[in-house]
């Protein structure tokens, strides 16, 4: 992500350099490209409003750093518990206190820029189906205008004003992310990859208005509703041109040797194989429905067609259903549909909580997931399928996900970021037992071997295997590196482990610059005037 000084002199944005990410500044009149002191893992950049300072989210806190001077001081913790990367949006206010979104489930919050105890200023409200407020901006009377939705994706995201009173949140009939108000009088916001924006009536936001499109191709994360593009109050607009949402599934070799499977070409954000090896099922942006790709015939055919959001499928033992995370005018729970299409979807567990899924027990008795706790994180749970009731595995005050089970069914594989980053770890089920660590120095997503006695998991950008010995005793090897490759974090194993099924973004994907327009407010009035 990126962002502009209020007078638009200075640029901010995201940027990596040794396989260490941080924050980097530039003056426009400049070509020197500074990195901000203490902004190692950095994400979501904001500035004051005197341009002096640069707030951001770095390994579950909320900094700022002087832009001058160079320095970085914490300001509060801001989600420390789910690791470093958190934060959706933040606003420095002209009262000196900075308005931000610190989690996938929280509200609003307020906190004094010198520091202090955030204070909750926005209500969630469940029943138009909300679970998150994030990217918060300022309107310049004061109030704030932000995103609200599901964490699912945001794509249809409600658009709503926060007033300064402390009354409920006004709606705005406009569905959309990343909202952000221009000098101009309009707000900006965007929607499927693309930025939009329409007259904004101050005096009463919940008039409808019709949107003009602005730009089509900006990057964004349609997961998490971010945007990268900034706008100055003196008109100068930054921006990372968006490339195609296309990824391609891709079969990996234990040596790293690729081959794209063809007529696999889609926005992919998952993978799981069925338990026979032939089929893959898959989410694909932008509609988040499931897909399902046939090994053997080459195909790709849509699998969900039913309203709402479609995410992270996974296979029962039996192949015959194929279950995934449902977002439907409420929080994601978890349900299922025939494998072959011949019956309709049906619920699998229900909650008022945010649910990811998890897997099935070989045996097809228990399902284990995670679930988003207000209180106590994000814990793993187990349902078992004869009393219809789950009950809790792992519940930590950390983030505990991607729970699998093993071939044999008395273990569970799960990551977890109680030691400050994301390791792998197992536990016997259905417990009690000891946990133990699998992975060394990071690791995330592990996959068990269908026939046992390997654990894979991934490493950043790299596919790590571990050797796991269950009985007579429970016994871990040394991890391993398979093979590096650019592709996405999820991905699934074949069930003789000789083949990985990854995702890679399209190779016509255009790599990423930050594009500088200089009064783009003119255009932006041209594009008004004419509609």
């Amino acid at each position: 992500m990126l962002a502009i000084a209020p007078d638009g002199t200075v640029v901010v944005f995201v940027g990596q350099k040794a396989g260490i990410s941080r924050l980097y500044a530039r003056r426009l009149d400049s070509p020197e490209i500074v990195p901000l002191e203490g902004s190692e893992g950095a994400s979501t950049p904001f500035f004051s409003p005197d341009g002096q300072w640069v707030g951001f989210f770095a390994g579950g806190t909320l900094r700022k750093s002087s832009v001058a001077a160079r320095m970085a001081v914490t300001i509060c913790e801001a989600g420390r518990r789910f690791g470093a990367g958190t934060g959706f949006g933040a606003v420095w206010c002209p009262d000196d206190t900075i308005v931000f979104s610190a989690t996938v489930v929280t509200p609003l919050q307020r906190v004094a820029a010198s520091g202090g105890t955030p204070k909750t200023i926005s209500v969630i409200d469940s029943a138009r189906g909300e679970v998150t407020h994030r990217w918060p901006e300022l309107l310049p009377d004061g109030r704030i205008v932000f995103s609200a939705g599901q964490p699912a994706g945001f794509m249809d995201a409600t658009i709503a004003v926060l007033p300064r009173d402390g009354s409920p949140h006004i709606v705005v009939p406009q569905a959309g992310a990343f909202p952000h108000h221009a000098a101009t009088g309009h707000l900006l916001f965007g929607r499927y990859g693309a930025l939009y924006g329409f007259t904004f009536d101050a005096a009463h936001p919940e008039r409808a208005q019709l949107p003009v499109p602005l730009i089509d191709g900006v990057a964004a994360n349609l997961t998490s509703g971010s945007y990268h593009v900034a706008v100055s109050r003196t008109g100068t607009l930054a921006y990372i041109p968006g490339g195609s949402l296309e990824r391609d599934l891709v079969e990996v070799g234990l040596e790293g040797q690729a081959r794209v499977l063809p007529n696999a070409h889609r926005g992919f954000t998952g993978v799981a194989v069925s338990p026979d090896g032939k089929k893959i099922v898959a989410a694909a942006q932008p509609t988040y429905d499931l897909w399902i790709y046939d090994l053997e015939r080459q195909t790709l055919s849509r699998f969900t067609t039913e309203a709402g959001a479609h995410m992270m499928g996974f296979w029962s033992p039996d192949g015959r259903d194929v279950g995934y995370g449902l977002v439907r005018g409420g929080p994601r729970n978890l349900w299922a549909k025939p494998a072959d299409g011949s019956g309709p979807e049906r619920p699998l567990v229900r909650s008022e909580f945010q649910q990811i899924a998890g897997s099935w027990s070989p045996d097809g008795k228990h399902l284990a997931y995670a679930e988003i706790h207000p209180k106590t994180e994000t814990d793993l749970l187990v349902f078992d399928v004869e009393s219809g009731k789950s009950r809790p595995f792992v519940q930590t005050p950390f983030a505990e996900v991607y729970p699998r089970f093993s071939p044999d069914g008395k273990w569970i594989a799960y990551e977890s970021n109680e030691s400050g980053q994301f390791e792998v770890y197992v536990q016997a089920f259905p417990g009690p037992g000891a946990r133990h660590p699998i992975s060394t120095d990071g690791g995330r997503r592990p996959v068990w071997k269908a026939n046992g006695g390997q654990l894979y998991y991934r490493r950043g950008t790299r596919v790590m295997a571990v050797s796991v010995s269950t009985s007579p005793t429970f016994s871990v090897g040394t991890p391993r590196l398979l093979f590096d490759g650019p592709y996405e974090q999820d991905y699934d194993v074949s069930a003789d482990g000789q083949k990985f099924y990854m995702i890679r973004r399209a190779e016509s994907t255009p790599s990423e610059q930050i594009e500088i327009v200089l009064n783009w407010f003119e255009e932006l009035r041209r594009r008004f005037e004419k509609k």
